[in-house]
């Protein structure tokens, strides 16, 4: 009995083990991408042209968000693919261009690179410097949990805008469900 209670003791342990350390892998992944990624912005930004952040990406460093009230920053991706929002929040690639006519999509995973998204209020402002040099300020409007499927964004829409979307809700368990959070910031320095 007592041998069956020390391997249920160390299995345990060992399992706890491999969850902490898949857990700080993901974090570890997001951080260390993001230096890369930074990297990689940088150099897109002296060439306006993406730079791949490592030599097998599928993805470059498309634009940079600065949220001043929050402290953060992020790079976004070019792409928003499952593969690439492991390593920042990404373009979707079919609405325009952060700062350009319509609604931008960015999308970003809420356990990692969007989780301060919480804590964006209404009114906050953020800029967008993207790698071609165009920058943008612009200010959230809007907050609202929608249906993954029926999000009601309209693209093509003559306002410039950026939709910041994420998984809902955000200290979710579970992988995401159905529900997501966008944030609608309208642009606030007019062309």
């Amino acid at each position: 009995m007592q041998r069956l209670f020390r391997f249920l003791s160390l299995s345990l342990f060992a399992g706890g083990l491999v969850m902490v350390g898949d857990g700080l892998y993901i974090w570890s992944k997001a951080a260390f991408g993001q230096i890369l990624l930074e990297r990689s912005f940088s150099w897109s930004t002296e060439d306006a042209t993406p730079v791949k952040p490592w030599t097998w990406a599928d993805m470059g460093a498309l634009a940079k968000l600065e949220f001043p009230r929050l402290g953060k920053t992020s790079i976004v991706l070019s792409e928003s693919h499952g593969e690439a929002l492991a390593w920042g929040p990404g373009h979707m690639r079919q609405t325009p261009l952060p700062g350009d006519a319509g609604t931008s999509i960015i999308a970003g995973h809420r356990d990692t690179h969007f989780q301060f998204l919480g804590m964006l209020k209404i009114g906050d402002e953020f800029s967008v410097s993207r790698f071609d040099g165009h920058e943008s300020h612009f200010r959230v409007i809007s907050r609202h949990i929608v249906d993954a499927y029926y999000p009601g964004l309209d693209i093509n829409n003559a306002a410039l805008r950026i939709a910041l979307v994420t998984c809902w809700p955000l200290n979710a368990s579970r992988p995401g469900g159905d529900d997501r959070l966008v944030l609608m910031a309208e642009r606030i320095d007019q062309l």
